[in-house]
């Protein structure tokens, strides 16, 4: 699996000693979804929360739908005031392009980036999960770093976006 930490900012700096973090959008596949476990209090969205609420940080959730709310608190019904249940993770979704008719999350961000939450949301740190599809589906895994980078290219070249900070880390599962 591959992970990408990537911070983008639209007018705010996050620093270790920040309290208010703002908007957050997950992109992944069921992982990132929290269907594929079956353990909402374990799943990353849940436990950031608690991570993140439990420290006294000021933040959301952003993305493009709400699938699988997690345990995840109800602060409304509107995408202006949902601030917990947006997130843009896609059960079987791939990197990029895929020839096994999956989603593919590089050509969805640019149609998302001005739907549900993230129409009035943009992020200041995006988490990017994926890449288990692709590895285990031997979906062309030698070109799956080129993928990630078309990906955070392609969310960079969104409207408002841009990049302070990017860590890259890959970990077996």
């Amino acid at each position: 699996m591959i992970k990408i930490l990537c911070s983008l900012i639209t007018g705010l700096t996050i620093s270790a000693q920040s309290a208010t973090i703002g908007p957050i959008w997950f992109i992944g596949d069921s992982i990132t979804q929290s269907n594929a476990d079956g353990d909402s209090s374990g799943s990353p969205r849940k436990s950031l929360y608690d991570l993140l609420n439990g420290a006294g940080h000021d933040f959301s959730f952003t993305g493009h739908f709400t699938a699988n709310v997690d345990g995840l608190p109800n602060t409304g019904s509107t995408p202006s005031t949902n601030l917990y249940h947006y997130h843009s993770g896609i059960s079987g979704s791939f990197i990029g392009a895929n020839s096994f008719g999956r989603q593919n999350m590089t050509a969805g961000i640019p149609n998302w980036w001005n739907q549900g939450r993230l129409a009035v949301a943009k992020p200041n740190a995006v988490l990017v999960m994926l890449g288990t599809n692709d590895t285990n589906a031997d979906n062309d895994v030698a070109t799956a770093p080129a993928r990630i980078t078309n990906l955070v290219n392609t969310i960079l070249a969104q409207p408002g976006a841009l990049l302070q900070s990017l860590s890259l880390k890959s970990h077996p599962i």
